[in-house]
């Protein structure tokens, strides 16, 4: 990475590069897929409204790395967001906070669950997300194409928020808050679900500091990327399920 171009965020902006994000995931889950309900659009087209925030992140991701003015080479974009090479070391770390990932989720979402029942939960996205027989309002028992619309926002979703927070951000705010990074990192994360769920970020502090600190560690986004994939990628097991029958 070249500390030249890179330069420091401090908490102001950064508060803005996370929050503007959610704001618009909020716009998208709780205004947009609504509102295309009502008018009558497809449950495919609503998904990909709740989407959306996902590919502009991704797409902020290209903006300001060029924007930095660093050039169009993979060994670059690599370089830049932290995507070197795997070693043992780095897999350990990747495989531990994937599972410390899972079980803290886990945890964090029984407590909320208890400790508030009457969580609001954006209904128009529950009922697209659907259960273990629909998704997207469409039976899941043979419909396998189903899973690749499911897939297309598994990675959007997964690669645009690692790119973005752990690959784009997370170097600048160590530039800014030193040592402590992580801990401003990982709050910041944590509230950018807010604008989804509201208890999501308490479900969500535990891991997402483990993200900013495993990562920030390692000086690597590799772990982000397979402790989110991992988790996000627990909804394919309903899915395949579903469509097996």
């Amino acid at each position: 990475m070249n500390s030249d171009r890179v330069r420091p965020l401090p908490l102001l902006p950064a508060l803005v590069l996370f929050g503007f994000p959610a704001l618009l995931e909020y716009v998208a889950a709780w205004h947009l897929v609504p509102a295309l309900d009502r008018a009558g659009f497809s449950p495919l087209l609503q998904f990909a409204a709740f989407a959306s925030p996902m590919v502009l992140i991704l797409g902020a991701t290209f903006v300001f790395y060029r924007l930095e003015g660093n050039p169009w080479t993979w060994a670059a974009f690599g370089h830049r967001l932290r995507l070197g090479p795997v070693g043992r070391r780095l897999w350990a770390w990747s495989i531990g906070l994937a599972a410390a990932n899972v079980g803290l989720y886990i945890g964090a979402t029984y407590g909320v669950d208890a400790l508030f029942p009457a969580a609001p939960f954006p209904e128009t996205v529950g009922k697209l997300l659907g259960d273990s027989q629909v998704f997207l309002g469409h039976p899941l028992k043979g419909a396998w194409w189903l899973l690749g619309a499911w897939f297309l926002f598994y990675l959007v979703n997964v690669v645009g928020e690692e790119f973005w927070w752990r690959g784009m951000l997370l170097p600048r705010q160590e530039l800014a808050h030193g040592p402590r990074a992580w801990a401003v990192h990982g709050t910041l994360w944590a509230g950018f679900h807010l604008g989804f769920f509201p208890t999501d970020f308490i479900v969500l502090l535990p891991a997402a500091l483990a993200y900013g600190w495993v990562c920030q560690r390692c000086k690597s986004t590799v772990p982000g990327l397979v402790a989110h994939g991992v988790l996000n990628g627990l909804a394919a097991i309903r899915i395949v399920a579903g469509i097996l029958g």
